[in-house]
């Protein structure tokens, strides 16, 4: 896939390491792409960008606790929760949304929560 390009994209140069040019090209011919693209791709492997904010990974995370989920479904949502929350820089936001999920998996984990699938009431007004 071509990776487009534009003369408004963000430059950035860099120093390599002795050879390590040498194995970008020979890589980026492989892939039949230019050097560039092969970089770039590489760093889109390392760095995937990241899809919504953390509200919206807690609203989904939420949302997907409702209807019912036996409690090996619901712990499912609070770790692909915090693996998506894992891609964001540290910050107030982050913290407070792993919070909110470590209170949903130590309720989960409890005797009131055991069993009944659901959230606890009201934690849906700790949402930023």
């Amino acid at each position: 896939m071509a990776i487009p390009t534009n003369r408004e994209s963000d430059k950035f140069v860099l120093r390599l390491p002795d050879g390590m040019r040498d194995r970008i090209k020979a890589a980026a011919d492989a892939n039949n792409r230019s050097m560039n693209a092969e970089i770039v791709a590489t760093l889109e492997e390392k760095y995937p960008p990241l899809h919504g904010s953390i509200s919206e990974v807690m609203l989904a995370a939420i949302t997907a606790m409702g209807g019912g989920k036996s409690d090996d479904e619901i712990k499912q949502v609070i770790e692909n929760a915090k693996e998506q929350l894992s891609k964001f820089q540290s910050d107030k936001d982050l913290d407070q949304a792993l919070g909110i999920l470590q209170v949903f998996s130590d309720y989960v984990s409890s005797d009131q929560g055991r069993g009944r699938g659901n959230p606890p009431l009201g934690i849906e007004d700790s949402l930023f």
